[in-house]
């Protein structure tokens, strides 16, 4: 299955973890956050190869959320036509 219960890359970096929960609360950190290193780490640790891979699965994954919230709107939809 391509939704494994794994941590995310960010979610075991302990700096990039420090550095978002330090420019949560300061405001000149935030104001750099994209160009600090601990921030670049994580976005910049695949290859073009993993990150078609990567863009896949996000593709996979929104077209199944579509699919489950049309479902629900037809579903509701029959409902407000029978009542």
């Amino acid at each position: 299955m391509i939704f494994k219960k794994n941590k995310s890359v960010a979610s075991l970096d302990k700096n990039y973890l420090n550095l978002c929960k330090n420019a949560a609360s300061n405001d000149d950190i935030f104001q750099n956050f994209r160009n600090l290193k601990d921030y670049k780490n994580i976005l910049e640790h695949v290859d073009k190869d993993l990150a078609v891979k990567y863009l896949e699965n996000i593709k996979i994954f929104l077209i199944y959320q579509i699919k489950i919230y049309l479902k629900f709107v037809i579903y509701y939809q029959m409902l407000a036509i029978q009542n």
